[in-house]
């Protein structure tokens, strides 16, 4: 040893060793030709010795990777990093440069580096020959010997630097990364950069001016009831608290994911009406709370009317931010974002599943559905966020369950589709490279029923999967792809203000090619008031098979 430098120097654990092992996860091999590093998302990742980049590539099991060829017959392999390489094919690297983050893309059960050393085409054990002490610094005392040139904190010897052409140590050179949001930053590295730090916290060090407490607070969210029954709008401009005479159709429209609830209407301009951008609306609809947020635009085609458009809170957290966060649920790092903000929270339930650390940059919303995410698809609960009349919730899906039926005589429309052109396959293919044999080998699986009704539709995907491996993700592909996709909208339903993005409704309709009869998941709904009639456009889904927007 001493004579490579350990790839992600933030963390000298080995969590999987090389050789044989049980799968951690589905997907994974259970022949393990490398070393699993663990390290917190982001971890920087440096090359264990020079060389040229000869591969840079992506694949579902060993997600964003590179490899690096070096002088001895030697190659190293870097896998699952967060995105992909900070580097190109045919680029020449010294030891120590950084090449890539810690991610977890591809087959993985978290963020993790998996190494590979090969000899030729023999896989060694990595182990062996590198091992946590393997430092940059140990690597200049043990090959560059006496005469070091710095750069970015590493150093070689003239002989060295002679043959990593393409590359000048003595002059700053700029290295690209985007980010596991992907963030584009460019960073300049040289002779005077001597070191460089893991990035684990977020420190505010100059703020000029502070944000203020939002002046309406919650006075017109607490104001007193003024119609019972009916649509009540109200509008607050410093301590005046208008109810505007509204114009035509009052429109809610509410979103599982992704999106704030937004309200849009038109009001009658008169003398006495002054709104501005930023007002607090607010609106109730036969004595029950719909709607709680604040205007965002104004427009108008003639004197006499405005239409103006509010967002609810959901809406603060569309703009991007720095936020660092370990040992955190979904339901924590919500918390963390609300306080850190400013904005009321309702009821957020507990979300059991804790987060991986991380450094995220990104618009607070997609930081939030990122981790909203991650909990989905290692608990298999769905969580719903949305603003409860001025208070921000999280709830379980299955706690959103409104008591209505909903069938081919409730509302003046539907449309149904029912494809098999995007996205649905009765054939899966396999393809795997045996690098000792110099063979791609190919597993397949045919539902030979649907191949016959509908001709052959063909998936393919390579992998490095070992056989039984495979043979189990062609079953799982198969009973995933081979259904039709099925999207379901309704339009005019008789509307219940309780059903908003992301609550459970029964939905019982027959069609020439299936019977339904089963709760539902409003991905998207529009509430529409106009003239003391309440109405819903609905589009609902449901897993694979069933309904699918």
């Amino acid at each position: 040893m001493g004579t490579w430098v350990w790839p992600v120097p933030s963390c000298t654990t080995i969590s999987s060793g090389f050789g044989t092992r049980s799968a951690p996860t589905a997907g994974a091999s259970t022949n393990h030709m490398g070393i699993d590093i663990p390290g917190v998302r982001g971890a920087f990742i440096y090359a264990a010795r020079p060389g040229k980049v000869t591969r840079v590539a992506y694949n579902s099991t060993r997600g964003n990777f590179l490899e690096i060829t070096h002088d001895g017959g030697y190659l190293t392999r870097y896998q699952h990093l967060v995105t992909a390489p900070a580097v190109d094919v045919d680029q020449i690297v010294a030891a120590g440069q950084f090449i890539g983050q810690v991610g977890s893309s591809g087959v993985a059960t978290g963020p993790h580096l998996h190494f590979e050393l090969m000899y030729g085409a023999s896989y060694l054990d990595p182990a062996k020959y590198i091992s946590p002490e393997d430092t940059i610094k140990s690597y200049q005392s043990n090959v560059v010997g006496t005469k070091p040139i710095s750069y970015y904190g590493r150093s070689h010897s003239e002989s060295v630097k002679e043959s990593m052409t393409g590359l000048d140590f003595n002059v700053p050179y700029t290295q690209s990364i985007v980010t596991d949001n992907g963030i584009l930053t460019t960073t300049t590295y040289g002779p005077a950069s001597s070191s460089s730090v893991e990035i684990t916290k977020v420190v505010n060090k100059y703020s000029l001016g502070k944000t203020s407490s939002y002046k309406y607070g919650t006075v017109l969210r607490d104001y007193k009831s003024v119609a019972n029954t009916g649509a009540e709008l109200l509008i607050m401009n410093g301590d005046t608290i208008f109810m505007p005479c509204i114009e035509g159709d009052l429109k809610y429209e509410s979103k599982r994911k992704n999106s704030p609830g937004k309200m849009t209407f038109t009001v009658v301009q008169d003398k006495v009406l002054k709104v501005v951008e930023g007002n607090p609306v607010r609106f109730r609809y036969d004595g029950k709370n719909v709607f709680y947020g604040y205007i965002f635009e104004k427009s108008r085609k003639n004197k006499d009317l405005v239409t103006i458009t509010a967002y609810d809170q959901i809406r603060y957290l569309k703009y991007k931010d720095s936020f660092a966060y370990s040992n955190k649920k979904y339901s924590d790092l919500l918390k963390m974002i609300c306080n850190a903000h400013h904005l009321a929270m309702g009821t957020i339930c507990d979300t059991e599943y804790t987060l991986d650390p991380e450094v995220a940059e990104d618009t607070l919303l997609d930081i939030l559905m990122n981790a909203s995410d991650y909990t989905t698809l290692n608990t298999g609960k769905l969580y719903v966020l949305y603003d409860d009349f001025g208070k921000l919730c999280l709830k379980n899906c299955q706690d959103m369950m409104v008591n209505i039926v909903i069938d081919e005589e409730s509302g003046e429309s539907y449309e149904y589709t029912s494809t098999i052109d995007k996205d649905v396959y009765n054939k899966i293919v396999l393809a795997r490279d045996n690098d000792e044999t110099g063979e791609r080998e190919l597993y397949t699986i045919t539902a030979e029923q649907n191949t016959a009704a509908w001709g052959e539709l063909q998936y393919y995907e390579s992998s490095d999967s070992d056989p039984e491996t495979l043979k189990a993700k062609l079953k799982q592909l198969l009973k995933y792809y081979n259904q039709k996709r099925r999207k379901l909208t309704l339009k005019g339903l008789i509307g219940d203000t309780r059903v908003r993005g992301g609550s459970y409704i029964m939905v019982m309709f027959k069609f020439d090619d299936i019977k339904l009869q089963n709760f539902m998941l409003v991905e998207e709904v529009t509430h529409k008031f106009s003239n003391g009639r309440h109405s819903m456009d609905l589009k609902v889904v449901s897993g694979r098979g069933d309904f699918v927007a």
